[in-house]
């Protein structure tokens, strides 16, 4: 469920800037991400709600990782930011490889 929180979420930060404004820099990538953000608030309150433990324990796990690359670039550590992009794309790809 936390992809669907953080499409809701990024999509909200986004959204704080007025749509004529921001909407025309909003990527693919963003509109990749958010799209999911586009789901029935009332289903996902019951699935979250009925998920909380779940749901807490991913959305701090995601709050640890945002929290160290934050600070990582609030560092000026590059050196990081770049290791922790190079390890999420593994992840990733170690994932993907187990879809089929």
């Amino acid at each position: 469920h936390l992809p669907h929180l953080m499409a809701a979420v990024l999509a909200a930060t986004v959204g704080r800037w007025p749509a004529e404004q921001a909407g025309r820099f909003c990527g693919t990538g963003f509109w990749d991400t958010t799209r999911v953000a586009e789901g029935d608030p009332a289903l996902w309150h019951d699935i979250v709600q009925t998920n909380r433990a779940a749901v807490l324990g991913a959305l701090r796990a995601f709050q640890q990782q945002l929290a160290c690359m934050t600070d990582a670039v609030e560092n000026n550590d590059f050196n990081l930011v770049r290791d922790m992009l190079s390890d999420a794309r593994d992840r990733r790809h170690a994932l993907e490889a187990q879809r089929s």
